[in-house]
């Protein structure tokens, strides 16, 4: 199963960081390739994200929250189903967590994805990506949080 994980400290209160990426509705400032998120339930558990490719194309992406504790763990699974991503991952989940001590916080984002079919002889090219993903969504964060 491919897991990619990957920490940055960014200059900025645990609390301030944690009201971004535990938002849904504040992916599209920060995680890459999201043009808006749509369908939030009450609660916050559920939610669409709506992802451009390369090529200008939009997709759809349903998740679920598995976990979310105030305020330093976020964990979120994709419904996968007869769509683009459910013809490749049979499970996709990704975990945020927040370490503060002051005005520094360590953020940490963890993709794990358990690839299908011929998808799995490709797992190395998935895992290259998804570091730069969420190298970029690091990067995105602290060019909001990190410059004070």
């Amino acid at each position: 199963m491919p897991r990619v994980r990957r920490s940055r400290s960014i200059d900025a209160p645990q609390s301030e960081l944690w009201s971004r990426v535990s938002d849904p509705g504040q992916l599209p400032t920060w995680w890459p390739r999201v043009i808006r998120v749509e369908g939030i339930s009450g609660s916050g558990d559920r939610f669409t994200e709506v992802l451009r490719t390369d090529a200008g194309r939009d997709l759809r992406a349903d998740f679920t929250v598995l976990e979310r504790e105030k305020p330093s763990r976020w964990r979120f699974a994709q419904e996968l189903g007869d769509d683009p991503f459910g013809k490749v991952l049979r499970s996709s989940e990704t975990l945020i967590e927040l370490d503060g001590s002051g005005e520094t916080t360590l953020v940490t984002i963890e993709v794990s994805r358990q690839l299908r079919g011929m998808a799995r002889l490709g797992g190395f090219l998935f895992r290259g990506a998804t570091r730069r993903h969420i190298d970029e969504a690091l990067e995105t964060l602290e060019e909001l949080h990190g410059s004070r």
